[in-house]
């Protein structure tokens, strides 16, 4: 086994089962053999079926096969869930795990309005392109649970370990909920270095200042709700340049539900002659989220 600085010199771990199984002549082919009889898709005798399974564990590839019918299960029950915290926090590949992280670069400089020119006339370099770049560091996270192949196979008729599978996904989800929210969240509300007042923008160095916080809820709520998304329409890039928003999230904790839900969903009122009031926050593209870990 490779200990983490013979990984960091350039050397590769043992492959994986489904780098093994590429190299496997009629992988396919015995993939789908073995999956069927795990399943018992032929609704074979128990004792015909342990005598097949036995049989099939004695093969040099059962191993690389058995693993790649348990990593298929579990990433078809792991794809299957969309959380909703991707809509509103984005998501990225990355396969850097050094120490120092991944360093992602970007630069600004160049989205400002066009300068006229002449015919035949000259263009000029008139804009410096800036840069800067954050480092993303990964973690690791995961769990051991020892089940031999024998009992999951044993376990088919009675079931109680069917379930594993989807705990050990579930646990992967809630896992990746959770990091994915204490990014903008901390346990005394919204994260500091996000919603400090003011933060400093890692790419371009800009100073940015927090405008404070308005409640969501009470009898001000839709009003307040309003400021925020104004406030938010006056941002302008390192250019001047307005940034254009299409739309909104609106992230709440659950004690916040009945509260967004009040004002996202209000009936649109065209006139208020009758002393009626008028809601036009559902003009404004503002999409609703509950998020269970926010403080």
């Amino acid at each position: 086994m490779l200990n983490i600085l013979e990984i960091l010199e350039g050397k590769v771990l043992d492959p994986s089962v489904r780098d093994q199984a590429r190299i496997m002549p009629d992988f396919e082919e015995k993939f789908d053999k073995l999956q069927a009889l795990i399943l018992n898709e032929q609704r074979y005798s128990s004792h015909y079926r342990k005598y097949l399974l036995q049989e099939a564990s004695t093969t040099s590839d059962f191993p690389i096969l058995f693993g790649n019918v348990l990593e298929r299960q579990l990433l078809a029950k792991y794809t299957l869930a969309k959380p909703d915290w991707r809509s509103y926090i984005g998501v990225g590949t990355q396969k850097d795990f050094r120490a120092s992280g991944q360093e992602i670069i970007g630069i600004f400089g160049l989205r400002g309005r066009l300068p006229k020119v002449v015919v035949r006339g000259e263009y000029k370099q008139d804009k410096e392109v800036g840069e800067g770049k954050v480092s993303i560091r990964l973690s690791n996270f995961g769990r051991l649970f020892g089940l031999a192949w024998q009992t999951i196979l044993a376990d088919h008729e009675l079931g109680a370990f069917k379930g594993v599978g989807g705990d050990l996904v579930e646990a992967a989800l809630v896992t990746e909920f959770f990091e994915a929210t204490s990014l903008i969240a901390a346990a005394a509300g919204p994260h500091a270095s996000l919603y400090g007042a003011p933060i400093t923008h890692p790419i371009d160095g800009a100073s940015v200042t927090n405008k404070g916080t308005l409640k969501l809820s009470g009898a001000s709520g839709a009003a307040n709700l309003g400021t925020t998304v104004s406030l938010m329409r006056q941002q302008v890039d390192t250019d001047g340049n307005p940034i254009m928003i299409v739309g909104f999230e609106l992230v709440v904790p659950p004690t916040l539900e009945i509260d967004m839900l009040k004002i996202l969903r209000a009936i649109s009122v065209p006139s208020d002659t009758e002393g009626r009031a008028i809601s036009v926050i559902r003009q404004m593209s503002i999409t609703g989220h509950v998020n269970e870990y926010l403080p």
